[in-house]
């Protein structure tokens, strides 16, 4: 108790630094990986993250509680101390920071706390995933009142570091999260920094949300436009969609029509080699043949006498005895 006492009345992380560089060379190893662990997380992360594990970081986390480096909260939750955990992630190399923000994400997304995985996942360098993971969720997470944490972490994130669909994306969710914190030009400016082609899935509600924040900030002629152009981009898209269904079904039906030429090309050619071989030309000509071969057959088949004759003896010649 006294020594996290101490570390709390130490006035800044930089005082901490070696005090923290005595104490890692002397906690065993897996005790100082979840110390590390525990460090990335910005609120407290879930103890049976560890706990329901293997058996190692399960006597570690109980461990660093003993000792009083960890704190557990009446909500299942365990953190370093605010002093520690400023130190111990300022150390952290940079792959390593990148490896327990990954690790953190998976924790936070089994658990349903998408924008806090969100976050995880933009601080390990991986703002793509952020964004998918996050739009799929949207609708969960702005019901849980994570609008504006959602907003902080994406306001932090280029698009001109992304791909083309990634961009979109996330001017998408930026302009969401700005209209429901009332700030209809930052909508126009996040929309306005694209072009959003008719064909473009992602038009019709880029429209709608530019219609509204047009609308919202006095331009209801404008906005008019704006929600047109919507719905004539998703009358496109549905023509397009349909027009795709048909190419897939013509397609399919070749398929089909192929495979069933290949069958009946199969089927004529043991047709033709069955009427070859009992075309009637054929079939005399075995006739024909049949008796010799069946004649050789049989004198080759036929036993060799038992006795050869024997030959007459000359006339004249007299038998004589001893």
């Amino acid at each position: 108790g006294s020594f996290a006492a101490a570390l709390e009345q130490l006035p800044s992380s930089h005082a901490l630094l070696p005090v923290w560089m005595r104490l890692e060379r002397g906690l065993p190893l897996a005790e100082r990986r979840l110390l590390r662990a525990l460090a990335v997380f910005r609120t407290p992360a879930p103890a049976d993250a560890w706990l329901a594990g293997p058996a190692e970081p399960a006597a570690a986390l109980r461990q660093l509680i003993a000792r009083r480096l960890v704190q557990p909260d009446d909500r299942g939750g365990v953190a370093l101390l605010p002093a520690l955990r400023a130190v111990v992630a300022s150390e952290l190399p940079a792959e390593l920071r990148e490896e327990l923000h990954m690790e953190a994400a998976q924790i936070r997304s089994e658990r349903g706390a998408y924008t806090a995985a969100a976050y995880h996942l933009h601080r390990a360098g991986q703002p793509e995933a952020a964004i998918e993971l996050w739009y799929e969720q949207r609708d969960h997470e702005i019901e849980q009142g994570q609008a504006g944490a959602a907003l902080a972490i994406f306001a932090e994130i280029s698009p001109r570091r992304l791909g083309p669909r990634h961009a979109q994306t996330l001017l998408l969710l930026r302009a969401r999260l700005h209209e429901l914190a009332g700030a209809s030009a930052h909508v126009a400016d996040d929309l306005a920094q694209v072009h959003w082609a008719p064909d473009d899935q992602a038009t019709p509600e880029a429209m709608l949300l530019l219609g509204r924040a047009t609308q919202a900030q006095g331009n209801p002629e404008q906005a008019l436009q704006r929600y047109q152009a919507g719905l004539d981009a998703a009358a496109l898209l549905r023509l397009s969609t349909q027009l795709d269904e048909r190419e897939y079904q013509r397609q399919l039906r070749q398929q089909v029509w192929r495979r069933v030429a290949a069958v009946l090309l199969l089927l004529a050619l043991v047709a033709a080699l069955v009427w070859w071989w009992r075309r009637p030309a054929f079939s005399e000509e075995r006739l024909t043949r049949l008796p010799a071969t069946a004649a050789s057959k049989s004198a080759a088949e036929a036993p060799a006498p038992l006795l050869a004759p024997t030959a007459p003896a000359p006339a004249g010649t007299l038998a004589t005895g001893s």
